[in-house]
């Protein structure tokens, strides 16, 4: 197939070269066919699990910085090591080592774009419409025991993955108010607790004893929005 070419990027990661450019394509022939006539479904992100999904559907966190920690902080102290503060030209030892940091970097990136790219790729296809609330993450992210966490979901990524995919594949996506009190209100009868810790796991409802899943059930109120 022959199209044109344009803005070519070539980029340098860790010692491996990558080459990306644009072409024109045309937006139809992405479109899921009958896509109007799929379900319509609720995502709440989560910090223990990436996504739990309004029908059930609940997909793990892969916390890609948490599994490498460890191997990345004992490779920067190698580099720190190697470094020489006297000397402008560094050693061979001290590039390498400095490489071995950005190869853990890279493959921390990886692992959360592959899996962000996964899940959001099946809600585009396989849903009309996707429903997510508009997270506070930079008020989120001041929390110092939940920023890390928080920045190994890839919640920024995942909104911006589903608004381009939902446009290529022909469905929609609704972005939810963030006051809107998707844990705190009971799925079955539409009551609003006053306080939910963030520790209890399971929503129970004094009203109408509904006792479900805390992630769960925000998926359900955020798709019957």
């Amino acid at each position: 197939e022959d199209f044109n070419v344009k803005n070519v990027t070539i980029s340098r990661v860790a010692d491996e070269w990558f080459i990306s450019f644009k072409r024109e394509v045309n937006e139809k022939q992405f479109i899921i066919p009958d896509i109007e006539k799929k379900p319509t479904v609720g995502v709440d992100l989560g910090i223990k699990t990436l996504a739990k999904i309004s029908n059930g559907q609940e997909f793990s966190n892969v916390k890609a910085f948490k599994r490498f920690k460890r191997k990345l902080k004992i490779a920067q102290r190698v580099v720190s090591k190697r470094f020489n503060k006297n000397n402008k030209k560094q050693s061979n030892n001290y590039k390498k080592a400095k490489n071995k940091v950005a190869k853990i970097h890279q493959r921390i990136t990886n692992i959360r774009k592959d899996a962000t790219h996964k899940l959001t790729t099946y809600l585009a296809k396989n849903h009309s419409v996707v429903k997510i609330e508009d997270l506070n993450v930079q008020g989120m992210m001041k929390n110092h025991k939940l920023s890390g966490a928080i920045a190994d979901g890839g919640f920024y990524e995942f909104r911006r993955q589903l608004e381009y995919k939902t446009k290529w594949y022909g469905s929609n996506l609704v972005i939810i108010d963030k006051f809107f009190p998707s844990s705190k209100m009971c799925s079955c009868c539409g009551k609003v607790k006053e306080k939910l810790k963030l520790s209890e796991r399971i929503y129970n409802c004094e009203h109408c004893e509904l006792s479900i899943d805390r992630d769960l059930n925000a998926a359900i109120n955020i798709k019957n929005y």
